[in-house]
């Protein structure tokens, strides 16, 4: 099970209820006013200071996000701080955050999530396949083109003159962490040697999110609560989001034991963690 970016930020921001779903009812004239007589029916200014993030829409909006000026009660619509790229059509969906400027901004909640994602290493892997062209020889016995995210090795496999992926025996190769290398055994089978494409399968970290459909496969509730003990205890005057802080530690600690995983049988380690 994976999750996006978006997805994430959204769950975290209902814990810490920071955030509002907006859909246009009407559009099609303004690049920087959302309307939404359904969900926008703050006073004048009362959703002012918060973030308006373009969900769904044109290409060139999604993705966007931009400060609220200005809130309008009898229009039951906003304006944005700058204009997007291109006109806000009805039905355009928009994430809101950091409520009336006393939440948390779109790069904090990004900021946090990278976080725990580097926090997770080496006790959660993420599964890694790298393909590479690869000459071997007793002469030159090593794979050094492995992926500065893949730590472990547990199956290495060459393609034969059918176009057939064949594992070849761990006992034939090993981990060399000093030159981050796959390392061949002895006097090479025949059938291993010369020029072979070859598939590396294994284990390393998680990589990093930054657009809204990069997807996040540590353990969902864990991701959710451990971001929201953070964020909330920034919030040292708010005794009640303190108090929250408090709660949502003991919710993300119930969940910490998710992280880790059994390595794969016969993985051998080529990067120092």
């Amino acid at each position: 099970m994976t999750t996006t970016l978006a997805e994430m930020r959204r769950a975290i921001g209902r814990k810490l209820m920071d955030y509002v779903y907006v859909k246009a009812t009407s559009g099609g004239v303004s690049t920087s006013i959302i309307t939404d007589n359904l969900r926008l029916v703050h006073p004048d200014g009362g959703i002012s200071g918060t973030w308006a993030l373009c969900a769904t829409g044109h290409a060139s909006n999604v993705g966007e996000f931009r400060r609220i000026v200005a809130s309008t009660y009898s229009t039951t619509s906003v304006q944005l701080s700058s204009a997007l790229p291109q006109t806000i059509q009805q039905d355009d969906e928009f994430d809101l955050f950091n409520i009336n400027g006393r939440g948390w901004s779109i790069d904090q909640y990004n900021q946090v999530i990278n976080d725990i994602i580097r926090g997770s290493f080496p006790s959660y892997m993420v599964p890694a396949t790298h393909d590479v062209s690869a000459v071997l020889s007793s002469s030159i016995p090593l794979i050094t083109d492995i992926p500065e995210t893949m730590y472990f090795v547990y199956d290495v496999h060459y393609q034969d003159s059918n176009d057939e992926w064949i594992s070849i025996p761990p006992r034939w190769w090993d981990g060399d962490i000093a030159l981050n290398a796959i390392r061949f055994k002895g006097h090479l089978p025949r059938d291993y040697a010369g020029e072979r494409n070859m598939r590396l399968y294994g284990t390393g970290s998680h990589a990093l999110v930054s657009a809204e459909d990069d997807e996040i496969s540590l353990p969902f509730d864990y991701v959710m609560y451990e971001a929201a003990h953070t964020m909330a205890g920034w919030k040292t005057s708010s005794r009640e989001r303190l108090q929250a802080a408090d709660r949502f530690m003991t919710m993300a600690n119930q969940f910490r034991a998710d992280l880790n995983q059994a390595h794969f049988q016969n993985a051998k380690q080529v990067r120092s963690i």
